[in-house]
């Protein structure tokens, strides 16, 4: 580059001296003016926008790094003064193509094109008119006119070839193939892949786009194809970074058509050469999981765990994980595992391939450790429900085996608290007084003047950090790690004993709860983990030992479909025919129906309506007591019926307005208020009930109040007898009178009236008002 601008400088000189004249001066001032930083300006700009473009028909959309956008606003601004001051000189056509180009990076692309075309229209005799029907064609793609871009990609690739332009040549055709990638057009991609082999003879160019028809025939499943294609990239010595691509990539490829062992070689090899060190990460994760697909699954695990731990904070870390998820679920079934796993990749540097299907695992095993752990504790506790003898004997354990875990965690706490204050007394400490032994740090701190009005607070600081410094030494002296004691004194999986759980729920309900939770475990396996052996354990065991819970249809159902997912289809049939024709108000009977190819049950069906309507029908005929019978056994027989208060209340209007019994008719209210306190007729019969019970209240007390009366009144009687009984007692016998002879009967017509009153009650106007009064038949004109 320098050889070439110093050569520039030379010829612009020479012509400057040999050839003086105005249009030369011009060339000239313009080129060490404008021409020469601009250009310098846009080559670094447009260098940091190609840097982003990892392989060589990628379909991502370049973005514009921070400085590039401010580079090129300078380089029109530049451009731009050219145009205008410097029109006559000869970088106008070079001043177009970097205007043009520099709209285009900021994707305005009207513009672009407007100065590309105008470069073409003003500048026929340059020597950048090919590039820029190139750029053209580019431009014209990006505004979607595809017609018109291929049409002059074509003859650029054309024209190109003649001339022998390899740069434009391969950017035709890069433009196109990329063209049709997004439109997922691979079979002309390939063959426009192809055709560029054929003309070009740039051997690097060769392998990068033999390294890229590889990967366009895995995309149209052609491995065959893709293998034969990286196998050829390594015949023409290919770039670093093409070479480790194809063989990557031919050792994955290898891999997915069943040529394991092929694939491990290549892998194998590739950590051999040193060259590739950059790339270990990768090699061993491949490595890994050839391994697994080997079914050399202790390997595997070695492999992957060396990956992840070794490569912290790599894309092949990431994937390593996600692989052992793999392992631990698919292999060895340890789903608790595998969930863990799945976790930590996606909190790692986790390809945007990978994130998805992770995201879906990690959710997939929450809804799986959740389920468990429901079924484990309903399981407990309907346990201990059916065998509470069971229930008493774990609660003594567990009260035992407390006692002992803290115990034993006082005494490893205590051997350590005192191997600690050993460490620091050997550190020359005195634990009680918290001092410290002469040090250089105090002794200057006494003698340095500066520091003497230092306040306690301050040197208290100073001796615990000296503290710290001599511990810390003394441990490192003795070579022991505190935690590393602990780990040896105390099981790390030694946990705090369960304490067993006594339901407040009753057995009926327990049972209902872990059938719920076990069939959408089944469910799980059966959709989202397929595992179809493990989803028929759970519903056959649901249907075994729960077969009459509210969820035995749900339960059946589930049943049919893995027979469904198996290939039984005829055992599914029986099922579903077995739910469409015996739980026909269940809601799953539609998806049954939907199997079966029947027709759907009305699922909002409501006998009583029927009945309802008859005993409407006789109620205008005036048929009451036929009618009553039947609104009422609608309460009865329908009571959840939308129909039932309706019923009740039509009931109690006919015995309060037809029938007259006005104390039936409000036994009947009462009912309604009771049962359906929320009803619309609750509401409207409310009033006049709570009325009617007042009234009714009323009643009892008066008679209430009557009855004490009496009594009150025959105690006086009885004791004013009494009295004159004793008072005559204390006199002479002497003779009767004849005329007290009849004073019991005096006494019995007394005690006669006090046994009848006249009640007196409430006035009856309340009574008649509420139920005597009948509203007139909104029926009855």
């Amino acid at each position: 580059m320098l050889l070439f601008r110093i050569r520039h400088y030379l010829i612009i000189l020479i012509t400057t001296l040999v050839l003086p004249g105005c249009n030369v001066w011009n060339n000239f001032t313009t080129y060490f003016n404008l021409y020469y930083n601009t250009s310098d300006i846009f080559v670094e700009a447009e260098n940091q926008i190609k840097e982003q473009k990892k392989d060589l028909f990628s379909t991502e959309e370049l973005t514009l790094p921070g400085t590039v956008n401010t580079q090129l606003v300078k380089v029109i601004e530049k451009c731009s003064e050219i145009l205008q001051f410097n029109s006559e000189s000869a970088y106008v056509d070079e001043a177009l193509l970097m205007l043009g180009k520099a709209f285009y990076y900021q994707k305005n692309h009207q513009k672009a094109l407007r100065k590309f075309e105008e470069l073409i229209a003003t500048q026929k005799e340059s020597d950048l008119l090919l590039e820029t029907k190139l750029w053209i064609g580019k431009t014209q793609i990006q505004l979607k006119d595809y017609e018109s871009a291929l049409k002059i990609l074509g003859e650029v690739r054309e024209q190109a070839v003649e001339e022998g332009k390899e740069d434009i040549l391969k950017d035709a055709y890069v433009e196109e193939i990329v063209y049709r990638i997004s439109k997922e057009d691979y079979q002309l991609a390939v063959s426009l892949s192809n055709q560029f082999l054929e003309v070009t003879n740039d051997e690097d160019i060769k392998a990068e786009v033999l390294f890229e028809i590889g990967k366009l025939y895995n995309k149209i499943n052609e491995p065959e194809n893709a293998v034969t294609a990286f196998e050829k990239v390594l015949d023409y010595n290919p770039l670093y970074k093409i070479e480790l691509g194809a063989k990557l990539e031919l050792g994955k490829t290898l891999r997915s058509v069943g040529k394991l062992e092929e694939a491990l070689e290549v892998f194998n090899d590739m950590k051999e050469e040193a060259k590739f060190i950059d790339a270990y990460n990768e090699i061993d994760l491949q490595v890994g999981i050839t391994l697994k697909e080997l079914g050399r699954l202790e390997e595997a695990v070695e492999k992957l765990t060396f990956v992840d731990t070794s490569y912290v904070n790599t894309p092949s870390s990431g994937i390593a994980k996600y692989k052992l998820g793999e392992i631990y679920e698919y292999d060895y079934k340890n789903f608790d595992s595998a969930g863990s796993y799945y976790q930590k990749s996606l909190t790692s540097s986790l390809p945007k391939d990978y994130t998805i299907d992770a995201g879906q695992k990690i959710r997939t095993f929450k809804k799986y450790q959740h389920l468990t752990s429901q079924i484990n504790n309903y399981s407990s506790q309907l346990f201990y429900v059916e065998n509470p003898e069971e229930y008493t004997k774990d609660s003594i354990t567990f009260v035992q085996d407390s006692i002992v875990y803290v115990q034993d965690s006082l005494a490893v706490l205590e051997e350590l608290t005192l191997y600690s204050e050993h460490l620091k007394s050997l550190a020359g400490l005195d634990l009680d007084t918290v001092t410290i032994k002469d040090t250089v740090a105090i002794d200057s701190l006494k003698k340095d003047s500066t520091m003497a009005g230092l306040n306690s607070a301050k040197l208290d600081s100073i001796k615990r950090k000296e503290r710290e410094i001599a511990i810390k030494n003394e441990i490192a002296k003795q070579g022991i790690n505190i935690d590393s004691l602990f780990a040896e004194k105390w099981d790390a999986e030694r946990k705090f004993p369960a304490k067993p759980i006594k339901s407040a729920l009753s057995e009926d309900s327990l049972k209902s709860l872990l059938v719920k939770n076990e069939i959408e475990l089944g469910n799980l396996f059966l959709t989202e983990m397929e595992r179809f052996d493990s989803a028929y354990y759970y519903y056959d065991y649901v249907l075994t030992y729960y077969p009459n819970t509210a969820h035995q249809a749900n339960a059946l159902y589930a049943l049919g479909s893995y027979y469904l997912n198996t290939d039984q289809k005829e055992k599914a049939d029986s099922i579903f025919n077995i739910i469409y024709e015996n739980y026909r108000n269940e809601s799953i009977v539609n998806a049954a129906a939907n199997r079966l190819n029947k027709p759907l049950i009305d699922l909002e069906f409501d006998p009583a309506k029927d009945i309802y309507a008859a005993a409407e029908s006789e109620l205008l005929s005036k048929d009451y007591e036929s009618s009553l019978y039947k609104f009422y056994s609608i309460y009865e027989e329908y009571p959840k019926s939308s129909v039932a208060p309706k019923a009740l209340y039509t009931s109690g209007w006919i015995l309060e307005n037809d029938l007259k019994l006005y104390d039936s008719a409000a036994v009947i209210y009462d009912t309604l208020a009771i049962r359906y306190p929320q009803s619309e007729y609750t509401i409207k019969i409310r009033p006049k009930l709570n009325a009617y019970k007042q009234y009714q209240t009323e009643v009892k007390k008066a008679i209430e109040d009557s009855l004490k009366r009496i009594e009150q009144e025959k105690m006086l009687l009885l004791a004013e007898d009494s009295l004159e009984v004793s008072s005559d007692s204390t006199l002479t016998q002497i003779e009767p009178n004849p005329d007290e002879i009849s004073k019991p009967d005096i006494i019995d017509e007394r005690i006669n009236k006090i046994e009848t009153p006249d009640i007196i009650l409430p006035t009856d106007t309340t009574r008649t008002v509420i139920l005597n009064n009948p509203r007139r038949n909104p029926r009855k004109k």
